[in-house]
């Protein structure tokens, strides 16, 4: 036994304290302050949005409307993923296989901007080459997921286009954006631990549409955009969505200036935000802030 160390036996007299904060909520409390709620909020609209079947949902995720924060459990499911998406990757590279996750001058993750729009974009997870299914030299978009056994089935007899579109959608954007012409999807079943793999080519027309849709939501930056369901119970609301308070139960917006009646945006180019209040160029702090002068726009009022 370590000298000075309080170790726990059965047969040492030391009390429990009930009353106090459990360790469990402590390490919750921790990976909360780690994941606040503001960190959801994107700079950009993410190519990994756009495939959502309910149009109020990107809207909403364009203007920043939720201010939610994850419960603990669904913060860890996150943090498996992002180690599930290592480990699959360590796999790859254990069987030969060349598998590029950033670009070799910047040492960043590959991401991609729509030509004209850099609101709209994407990073993705790698590209693959030496795949038997492929031609040796052939690179392809590379994207995995982890999911849990019930989706991993669905994926496994649905196929990726009919399982889950928006994942659909998002693989064609990144292979129109980095001029390639296939993608190796996988997934890992994180209970069972299988592999889904699944080749495709791209669908250059798909991707100019889904791209064609962001713009005109942009467009729409201060009009009612419909929501997929007027039932709050319906699937894609009660189970992919985070803005069901605001969509469903008129719960006022989060206070932040994507939500304010008083911004003219730009996405000609780079996007560029503009206060018509008081005349000034907003940065993200200044998007955050929302001043004394904050008006939630029309379209988001509540009764």
């Amino acid at each position: 036994m370590l000298a000075g160390a309080p170790f726990l036996s059965l047969n040492n007299n030391t009390n429990l304290n009930n009353n106090m904060t459990t360790t469990q909520e402590l390490m919750d409390l921790a990976i909360q302050r780690e994941n606040p709620p503001r960190l959801n909020f994107r700079d950009h609209s993410g190519f990994s949005n756009l495939g959502s079947p309910c149009l109020r949902q990107i809207w909403n995720d364009n203007h920043w409307v939720s201010e939610k924060q994850f419960a603990a459990k669904i913060l860890r499911k996150f943090d498996r993923g992002h180690a599930d998406e290592e480990r699959v990757k360590r796999y790859l590279r254990s069987a030969g296989f060349t598998v590029c996750d950033v670009e070799e001058l910047t040492g960043k993750q590959f991401s991609f901007k729509v030509e004209g729009c850099g609101f709209l974009a994407g990073s993705v997870d790698g590209v693959v080459k030496g795949l038997p299914e492929l031609d040796e030299d052939q690179w392809a978009l590379w994207e995995c997921k982890s999911m849990g056994n019930a989706t991993f089935n669905t994926l496994q007899k649905q196929g990726l286009e009919q399982a889950n579109v928006k994942y659909w959608v998002q693989c064609h954007l990144y292979m129109f954006h980095a001029e390639l012409e296939v993608c190796c999807f996988m997934a890992l079943n994180c209970d069972s631990q299988e592999i889904y793999t699944e080749f495709f080519e791209v669908d250059r027309d798909l991707a100019k549409l889904e791209i064609s849709k962001g713009k005109r939501l942009l467009e729409l930056w201060h009009e009612e955009v419909p929501k997929i369901a007027e039932n709050e119970g319906y699937f894609v609301c009660r189970n992919l969505c985070s803005h069901r308070d605001v969509c469903h139960r008129d719960a006022p917006p989060a206070r932040n200036c994507r939500t304010c009646r008083h911004l003219t945006p730009d996405f000609k180019g780079d996007p560029t935000w503009l206060c018509s209040k008081h005349g000034v160029n907003l940065n993200r702090e200044g998007l955050l802030a929302a001043c004394e002068d904050y008006e939630v726009m029309k379209v988001l009022e509540t009764p």
